[in-house]
């Protein structure tokens, strides 16, 4: 704040500018100069005294004219006294005590009150006439006394800057624009929320409101005619403020964005309009001030929002992508998994038909693996697994793949590989496997491979060509490879069980396209994640079981029918499918039905009767007491589906359910024999025990997890773009899906933020509440996809 007004500042130019002109009048010479008068009227006076103290002195004695002296004196208030000095220096006459005052000596400060007139007699000095008078000056400061002159400088410039300041303060009070506006006009101007300035054409404030006023801190009489400039403006784009351009080029400025520290750093979005008189000349400029701090504020937030969740959505990608791989990997050996090298097959065979191009797979089995686990424990055979399986994913390029099919069991794809080429290949893996180093043992392997070109009518039956050279290999000594057009013819599969249902597969059926099968299983697991969950667990335990007991293409079928053997509950309703608790006799009425359900899609969806035999009559009892007499029993019982009922029952009683906690494997073993005879085949009850056992346990969560998640990140991704593009109709969409994805991840909080944010979005919310609710769901579903991504494996 200034220390003073500007009316007293201009009151003290003006004052400034009046004693100017005075001391160049004086120094022009026609300033009247007093002291010089008064000199020249006192040198009058001794001269005037003189002459007539000649003319009397010889008539008249010194007594009166000493009198008449002394009434001069009293009659002239500037005559302090006279002397008539005689030439020895002896005083004739004295009146006024002249002996006392009269100085021989003068000092400069006191020159003008001594005179002296010389007398003569007959041309001789007769004496001397000598006047004392008060100083010309008034000594009203002593010693430091100024000129007349100064004290009437002083005197005027002191009574001009009074004056001056109530002129201007009455003439600022008539010509102050902001007094000038009417009352009402002003008020209605201080009435508007922004502030408003008018400027003129030097950019000094004329008029201003009180929100510019309150805006700035500063009483709205201090900022009339002070330039703009004083606040420093700075602005985000652009070289001249918006009046500057406004005053210099005539152009109205709208929008401009400006801050100022004086402000608090507030930002102000700023229009400028010129103002011109009748000739169309640029007067000045009116400005408002538009208080935009808080919406610029939040405008920089919802940039960073959305700019986190671009960040965001690159994060969900790269999880994406890795839980797609977590759910094609196996996770101990780096190779695809089964059900994803199924898928590759598929489509390299389909590829290969359709281009008339070769394609070949080669089957490798660790020999011996179950003595090496015996022997050394099952780290070191994990160490072995490892080993081999990173070996082969090295060895393959381009298109080929590596698959850990089985436990100790591995499959090449080579597309665009002859039998000559896979044979080559097969024989340096072979060699290379020999080369691997362990720190108490070494390791061969037995490798069967086959080709398109073999007479295989499918992926499967090209499988089974190379495990029945798989099988020559070892039963000809191991360490070995075998192509199929030269095995011996005499070599068969050994069974590990015997049963005369052994072999279940039919040649002249159709494949089973595990594409289909895929598809099928993401519907129910749409509807119903745990039983998707189960299906895949029940597919696990009939591979572990059945690979030693069937052909590749046999077990396949098996595997197939196991996912699904519960795809019939697609048709019973959701207040049924999904009831917590147990069901009424009327409701497991309508649930037993899913088991008819699921035969006819299978029936309808593929040409096999042996996967739809499998899903038909894997409830039968093996002493045929299950409650259709239509199923068979015992033997007749296909083996799949004897298999697939152990799996089934082993799988449910483990399982933690929502009215009762799963029981563990060692009590699902003991109920398992209890059956044994009456529900299930004892022979396949002991077989399936000693599997689990031996080579299998139970992961606490599958693959399918992994694929929920990443159907959850994928919903993500798609929120993430919906929002930057503002589609709030996809966005609603979008979330109502993440919401029945979280509901199956089992995530309440997941849930119930994915509720929030579409509540938020159909009730038109603010977009940056919108951002914020987006982010926490974003970082939940990334937490979520962690967890999954941590707990996504699986035990050898």
């Amino acid at each position: 704040m200034k220390l003073f007004s500007t009316t007293t500042r201009i009151s003290f130019s003006l004052a400034c500018l009046t004693v100017t002109a005075m001391f160049c009048a004086m120094l022009l010479g026609i300033f009247p100069d007093q002291r010089a008068e008064k000199l020249i009227a006192r040198g009058r006076l001794t001269e005037a005294i003189a002459v007539n103290f000649s003319a009397v002195s010889q008539t008249t004695d010194l007594n009166a004219m000493g009198n008449a002296l002394a009434d001069l004196i009293s009659g002239n208030p500037d005559l302090q006294s006279i002397g008539v000095r005689r030439p020895d220096g002896r005083y004739l006459i004295e009146a006024g005590e002249h002996h006392g005052l009269w100085q021989n000596v003068v000092p400069e400060s006191v020159i003008d009150t001594q005179m002296q007139f010389p007398l003569y007699s007959k041309g001789e000095l007769w004496g001397t006439i000598e006047t004392r008078f008060v100083p010309i000056n008034k000594v009203w400061f002593g010693r430091f006394a100024p000129s007349r002159k100064a004290q009437f400088v002083a005197f005027v410039g002191v009574v001009c800057l009074f004056l001056f300041h109530l002129f201007l303060r009455k003439a600022h009070q008539q010509l102050n624009p902001s007094r000038a506006v009417p009352r009402r006009v002003h008020e209605a101007l201080d009435a508007l929320a922004e502030g408003l300035l008018i400027l003129d054409e030097a950019g000094r404030i004329v008029l201003c409101n009180s929100a510019f006023a309150n805006a700035v801190v500063k009483p709205r009489e201090e900022m009339i005619g002070q330039p703009i400039s004083q606040f420093h403006w700075t602005q985000k784009t652009g070289t001249h403020l918006p009046w500057e351009t406004a005053l210099s080029s005539g152009d109205t400025v709208t929008s401009a964005l400006i801050r100022s520290a004086e402000t608090n750093d507030r930002t102000f979005s700023v229009s400028a309009v010129p103002i011109r008189d009748d000739r169309n000349i640029v007067r000045g400029t009116m400005v408002s001030f538009e208080d935009v701090t808080v919406l610029e504020k939040n405008k920089n937030e919802l940039v960073e929002m959305l700019d986190e969740l671009r960040v965001s959505r690159d994060a969900i990608r790269d999880q994406n992508e890795e839980l797609e791989r977590l759910a094609t990997v196996d996770p101990l050996t780096g190779c695809l998994n089964r059900r994803a090298f199924f898928s590759r097959f598929e489509l390299h065979w389909k590829m290969a038909e359709k281009h008339d191009q070769p394609l070949s797979c080669i089957i490798v089995d660790i020999d011996k693996f179950k003595s090496i686990n015996d022997t050394f424990g099952h780290s070191t055979g994990d160490d072995v697994l490892r080993s081999v399986g990173q070996l082969l994913s090295s060895l393959v390029q381009n298109q080929e793949c590596a698959c850990r099919y089985g436990g100790e069991e591995f499959c090449l794809l080579l597309p665009g590989a002859s039998l000559d080429d896979a044979a080559a290949k097969a024989e340096h893996v072979r060699l290379s496997i020999i080369d691997l180093r362990f720190e108490q043992l070494s390791v061969t392997a037995s490798l069967g491979v086959s080709s398109r070109d073999q007479g295989a009518s499918g992926p499967l039956l090209m499988l089974d060509q190379s495990d029945k050279c798989l099988y020559a290999a070892k039963r000809n000594g191991r360490n070995q490879v075998v192509r199929f057009d030269r095995r011996p013819t005499t070599v068969d599969a050994e069974p590990s069980v015997p049963d005369q249902s052994r072999s279940i597969h039919e040649t002249e059926q159709s494949p089973v396209p595990f594409e289909a099968v895929s598809a099928l299983l993401s519907a129910l697991s749409f509807r119903d994640k745990a039983t998707a969950d189960h299906s895949r667990r029940v597919a696990d335990l009939c591979v572990k079981a059945g690979e030693s007991m069937l052909s590749k293409a046999d077990c396949y079928t098996l595997e197939m029918a196991a996912l699904l053997h519960d795809i019939g509950k697609v048709g019973v309703p959701d207040a049924i499918l999904l009831k917590e608790g147990e069901l009424t006799k009327e409701e497991w009425a309508m649930m037993n039905k899913h088991e008819h359900f699921g035969v006819e899609i299978v029936r309808k969806a593929f040409a096999s009767s042996q996967l739809a035999s499998i899903i038909q009559t894997h409830r039968a009892y093996y002493d045929g007491s299950a409650r259709n007499d239509s199923l068979p029993a015992g033997l007749s019982i296909p083996l799949g589906a004897r298999l697939l009922a152990i799996a089934d029952a082993f799988d449910a009683m483990t399982m933690n359910r929502v009215f009762r906690k799963g029981c563990s494997q060692n009590e699902a073993f003991d109920e398992l024999r209890r059956c044994a005879g009456t529900q299930f085949d004892p022979e396949l009850v002991s077989h399936f025990i000693n599997t689990i056992q031996t080579k299998f346990s139970v992961a606490s969560m599958d693959a399918g997890d992994a694929e929920q998640a990443s159907v959850v990140l994928q919903d993500l991704s798609d929120l993430a773009n919906s929002l930057a593009d503002r589609d709030f109709e996809r966005v609603a969409t979008i979330t109502e899906h993440l919401k029945q994805s979280a509901s199956r991840l089992g995530s309440t909080d997941l849930a119930t933020k994915a509720q929030r944010l579409q509540t938020a979005v159909l009730s038109d919310s603010d977009m940056l509440d919108i951002l914020h609710m987006a982010r926490e769901l974003t970082q939940e579903c990334l937490a979520s996809s962690q967890l999954t991504k941590s707990e996504c494996s699986y035990n050898r």
